[in-house]
C-alpha cells in the first residue's frame, strides 16, 4: 500500500496492511519505522519527497524478488498482531510519540 501520511499520527490502516501480508510503501515516520523495525515489511522515504516515492515505486515495480521479499517481511510481521497485541500496540505507540 502506499502511504502518504504527511501528519504525525499512527494510523490502524498500518497494523492491518501487516496482518494482511501488504507491505507499506510511503513516507516514512517514527510510528510505520517502529512497525516494520524487527522483521521488514516496508520501504520509506522522507515526508513530502514525492520523487523519491515515485522512484521508489518504480524499483519495486521492476524488482519484484525485491517486492516479494517485503510480501514475505509484512505477512511474518503481521502475524504476531490479534486484538490485544493491536491494542496493546497502538496505545503503546501514541504514549511514545505523541506529547
Amino acid at each position: 500500500m502506499l502511504f502518504t501520511h504527511v501528519t504525525q499520527e499512527s494510523p490502524r490502516c498500518l497494523i492491518e496492511l501487516l496482518v494482511c501480508g501488504t507491505p507499506i510503501i510511503g513516507y516514512g515516520s517514527r510510528y510505520c519505522e517502529d512497525l516494520i523495525k524487527d522483521f521488514g515489511g516496508g520501504r520509506f522515504v522522507p515526508v513530502k519527497d514525492w520523487k523519491q516515492l515515485g522512484d521508489l515505486v518504480v524499483t519495486l515495480s521492476k524488482d519484484r524478488q525485491h517486492l516479494s521479499q517485503l510480501i514475505k517481511q509484512a505477512g511474518d510481521k503481521g502475524t504476531r498482531f490479534n486484538n490485544e497485541a493491536v491494542f496493546r500496540e497502538r496505545s503503546e505507540s501514541i504514549k511514545k510519540h505523541l506529547p
